[in-house]
């Protein structure tokens, strides 16, 4: 489990984060996740809430909800990772923003970090 929020609302915990369980390196396919409890101790079978999208701002996966309550709904603000395959990782501006990755692989490329947000649907 990586980077874990529990809210407590309603009377109900509220746990949202992100599986170690992507299939490639720097969070590649990570997801946000769900479960929920009435005592904090006894949770619900893990949901998955969001995945990567196809744009290429989420397009390599997600991670770090941070989720909030606003006019009675749920919304998450997240780290999505965008892939660039089209730069080759020499010419990746080295840093936490803009990371370097793959060379030499199938997905070599640079990826970029942004910050995603999504909200409940009524």
């Amino acid at each position: 489990m990586n980077i874990p929020q529990v809210i407590l609302r309603n009377g109900r915990y509220h746990l949202f984060y992100s599986p170690l369980d992507g299939t490639g390196p720097n969070h590649r396919d990570s997801i946000i996740a769900y479960r929920d409890s009435d005592d904090g101790i006894h949770w619900s079978q893990p949901q998955s809430l969001l995945r990567k999208g196809d744009g290429q701002e989420d397009n390599w996966g997600i991670m770090a909800p941070c989720p909030f309550v606003k006019e009675d709904r749920w919304e998450l603000a997240f780290t999505a990772w965008g892939h660039w395959p089209g730069l080759m990782p020499s010419n990746c501006v080295k840093g936490r923003f803009r990371t370097p990755i793959g060379s030499g692989t199938d997905y070599q490329g640079c990826l970029s970090m942004s910050l995603g947000f999504a909200e409940q649907v009524r």
